[in-house]
């Protein structure tokens, strides 16, 4: 039994090293190439998988007791099924109209992150994060260069009112690539997480909303619904 348990115990911190291993070698892959999605959401789910590990009940029991997700656990909301080309109908100046032109502007498929298979809490939290993260580039305005990539999840940062530990992860890896790569933006860099948090601090909870219910409504009204600023700072905003 003594040999058992030893090699159970070495077995646990071979697993453990392999998986300090792949954190590591994920992030320099980020910070070669903060816009390979891939890679990110493969860290992304090492961090969560690492938190969901220490004991399920308790984070899920700690998520219900937190108010940014409370009201998105007690609902669980599922949006219908729907396709990019179906909001090309909605009027121009609301959200889906919008959502739509951004979608098709850019290239972007509605689906092209790495599907979470609904398990617990956070599993909801994390799905619904991935399946709405342009519809949060559109409601702050903030592009999808490094900047503003970087400007969203400091505001994703302070919406969390900082339980969420990926959005610093991915903003300490762009900061990495921008010493690295383009230093003369650096400045601009802090400038826009400065900004994105604070913009996130002062914005209603972004967890809850049921966005997918909202393509008919202007997109200015629900900003300000939701006190967020229709005007991007102009270090955050994407070269044209």
């Amino acid at each position: 039994m003594r040999g058992f348990e030893k090699l159970r115990g070495l077995t646990t911190k071979g697993q453990e090293l392999i998986g300090q291993v792949k954190f590591a070698r994920l992030f320099f892959k980020i910070v070669n190439n903060p816009n390979d999605t891939t890679q990110v959401f493969k860290l992304s789910d090492i961090v969560y998988n690492e938190i969901r590990k220490q004991n399920p009940r308790e984070v899920s029991k700690y998520l219900r007791s937190s108010e940014v997700y409370r009201q998105a656990l007690e609902e669980r909301y599922m949006p219908a099924l729907y396709q990019i080309e179906d909001l090309a109908v909605y009027a121009p100046g609301t959200l889906g109209h919008v959502y739509y032109r951004h979608m098709t502007t850019n290239g972007f498929q509605k689906d092209f992150y790495t599907p979470v298979k609904l398990s617990d809490d956070l599993a909801y939290i994390e799905q619904r994060l991935r399946e709405t993260h342009d519809i949060w580039h559109v409601m702050t305005g903030y592009g999808t260069d490094v900047l503003g990539e970087a400007s969203l999840l400091a505001f994703y940062l302070a919406q969390a009112r900082n339980e969420d530990p990926f959005p610093m992860i991915i903003i300490a890896a762009g900061a990495a690539y921008m010493a690295l790569h383009d230093r003369a933006t650096m400045g601009r860099y802090i400038q826009g997480i400065y900004e994105g948090y604070n913009r996130g601090l002062a914005a209603s909870n972004f967890y809850p909303v049921k966005w997918e219910e909202l393509w008919d409504r202007p997109l200015a009204e629900i900003q300000a619904m939701l006190n967020v600023s229709s005007v991007v700072p102009e270090a955050t905003l994407q070269a044209a």
